[in-house]
């Protein structure tokens, strides 16, 4: 019995992959391998300790040289990559628990963002999520991260 189960989830999860794949390729997104991080980017994300609010500099750092050695920067901006890790990497036992992750290198317009929030919008309501609705603060500037440390 406990077989089975495992195949109905695994079943169910493929399909939750494969509609957010088709999502993603719908707003223009290209799905590619995770990044495979090496203790070169680790190194490299020890620089960006003070920025790396998130955790993943050193992923950020593996991109951004993937995008480099790729000569992506030939092609036509912005680039929009999307892919999916597990939540817990290196664990071996991660409890199948994945992340999807998307990306858009090569532009500093405000509207990439709002091309991700959509995206992610549209996966969420696809699944069965009702309601939902964003809320954007404006801690990220400086000014505003002093005014908050101040108040």
């Amino acid at each position: 019995m406990a077989k089975k189960e495992q195949k109905k989830e695994k079943s169910y999860l493929e399909n939750i992959t494969n509609k957010i794949g088709e999502i993603a390729t719908h707003y223009g997104f290209t799905v590619i391998k995770p990044p495979q991080i090496t203790p070169s980017d680790l190194s490299r994300a020890k620089h960006f300790k003070e920025f790396d609010h998130y955790g993943d500099a050193h992923e950020k750092v593996n991109l951004t040289q993937w995008y480099i050695n790729e000569r992506l920067d030939q092609e036509t901006q912005p680039i929009a990559i999307h892919y999916k890790k597990p939540v817990l990497p290196g664990v071996k036992k991660n409890l199948g628990l994945e992340m999807y992750c998307f990306e858009i290198m090569g532009s500093s317009r405000p509207t990439s963002e709002a091309l991700i929030l959509k995206c992610a919008l549209s996966i969420l309501e696809e699944l069965g999520y009702k309601d939902l609705f964003v809320d954007i603060n404006s801690i990220g500037d400086k000014e505003s991260m002093q005014n908050l440390k101040r108040d």
